[in-house]
């Protein structure tokens, strides 16, 4: 049986272009290669293995074959990038409400893109910009979801986890879609906060985070504001707004 249903996505999704790959460096880096080479989209990649999965700040993300969803939309849009920031909680958001849909497993949202189960780390995001002429043209939204990965590296074992079932990967990939396609076409909607805020696994959590200078500190996370930034409060009382992609968290 073959790892993705590719037709049945063209057919549930008209005008989403559906490509597989085996193997692949980064699905993100094929929908940017692909982007680059005059595709415009909206596109879907999907991977049955990478040998580079790319996470944010430069790290890499573990997705052995067969073990996972490794998916890329490839999304034109012309936005403003404050309104494209959006689009990695939205994204968190149609990932936790797939996954959800499709498992009925209590997974929660780690701010910013991060789906945890059980105290583990489940699914990553990372969502990148293509901008000329000072406006967001296209968003290559890139999502890793460990399905029955088991075998992880030493240095992630205590950290990642998956969702510990076999299920259907077409099914799940289809139920994602159906949150994240409207929510990507629509970034200045903000109709996803309710749900980013209640599936949050941080809001009430002790975290430490890197300031500016590059010093750890420890703060309760206290509020998700209106644009999706995670608001703390210091032990001294004073709040800091933290803002996706500068930050990265750690529930202490």
């Amino acid at each position: 049986m073959a790892m993705y249903d590719t037709d049945r996505l063209r057919e549930e999704f008209p005008g989403l272009s559906v490509h597989f790959f085996e193997t692949v460096d980064s699905t993100n880096s094929e929908a940017r290669r692909q982007y680059e080479a005059g595709l415009q989209g909206p596109a879907l990649f999907l991977a049955g293995q990478q040998v580079k999965g790319k996470g944010r700040h430069g790290r890499s993300f573990y997705s052995p074959a067969d073990t996972g969803i490794y998916m890329t939309v490839l999304m034109p849009v012309r936005a403003e990038y404050e309104n494209a920031r959006r689009a990695t909680a939205k994204t968190a958001v149609a990932v936790y409400r797939g996954i959800r849909r499709i498992t009925g497993l209590p997974a929660g949202i780690k701010w910013v893109n991060d789906i945890y189960l059980y105290g583990k780390k489940i699914a990553g995001i990372l969502v990148e910009s293509l901008i000329s002429e000072g406006m967001v043209q296209a968003l290559i939204v890139g999502i890793g979801i460990n399905v029955t990965t088991a075998d992880f590296p030493e240095e992630l074992r205590e950290k990642a986890g998956s969702l510990g079932r076999d299920l259907n990967k077409t099914e799940l990939v289809s139920a994602v879609l159906r949150e994240l396609l409207p929510e990507l076409k629509h970034l200045e909607d903000h109709s996803y906060l309710d749900t980013y805020r209640s599936a949050s696994a941080v809001l009430g959590q002790m975290v430490t985070y890197e300031n500016s200078a590059g010093i750890q500190e420890e703060a309760r996370a206290v509020e998700i504001d209106e644009d999706g930034a995670l608001v703390v409060e210091l032990p001294d009382g004073t709040r800091k707004t933290l803002l996706s992609g500068e930050v990265s968290i750690r529930i202490l």
